[in-house]
């Protein structure tokens, strides 16, 4: 699935002081936006709100999706004895057998009885259609991309070749390679969106 670039090529233009209308190096500009989405993507979770469906096992009562924060969830059917719709309900509030209420933040599912209580989904697919990201994008996520792209920018300016992401201590949630690719200033911006280990 393509995913929507963090920021554009013109939010880069004005981050770096260059011409708008000077396209000589707008195929590497948009390597290193690319990159970037990746890489923040990788440490804080998606940010670009991104559509996607994911297929997942049933049988306990709850489901961890494969992307998160969430936006906002379109369905979930569970496969046992066959298609069931559920319905999103929200904490606190009364439940049917068939609901479910979600963490946006984690991207867990869990399925309710009428009492609120767990319980599990059926044995079999459970299929969740949902809008990963963040919606609006925090600016000092924003802000982490257009530094990232900055510092690979600069470099071919002065040495020729881009540092890209570095062989070295990967981060300890998410492997993604940290190294000389995440200045400090972006470390810094993303510690607070940072995700950690997902305890369901």
């Amino acid at each position: 699935m393509t995913v929507t670039a963090l920021v554009t090529i013109a939010d880069v233009q004005q981050h770096l002081n260059l011409n708008p209308a000077d396209m000589s190096h707008l195929t590497e500009l948009e390597g290193f936006v690319a990159a970037a989405t990746d890489v923040i993507s990788g440490i804080v979770g998606d940010v670009v709100p991104t559509a996607r469906v994911d297929t997942l096992d049933g049988g306990r009562s709850v489901v961890v999706l494969r992307h998160a924060p969430v936006v906002s969830v379109q369905m979930v059917t569970q496969y046992g004895a066959g298609p069931a719709v559920l319905v999103g309900q929200p904490l606190g509030g009364s439940y049917t057998a068939a609901g479910y209420t979600v963490d946006l933040a984690a991207g867990i599912l869990t399925k309710r009885a009428a009492s609120g209580a767990p319980i599990a989904f059926d044995h079999g697919a459970v299929t969740v259609a949902y809008t990963a990201g963040r919606d609006p994008v925090p600016g000092a996520i924003r802000l982490a991309a257009l530094e990232l792209v900055r510092t690979n920018y600069q470099s071919t300016q002065q040495a020729g070749r881009p540092v890209l992401a570095a062989s070295v201590a990967d981060d300890p949630f998410t492997g993604q390679p940290m190294g000389d690719w995440l200045p400090r200033k972006v470390e810094q911006l993303l510690g607070p969106y940072r995700r950690g280990p997902v305890v369901c």
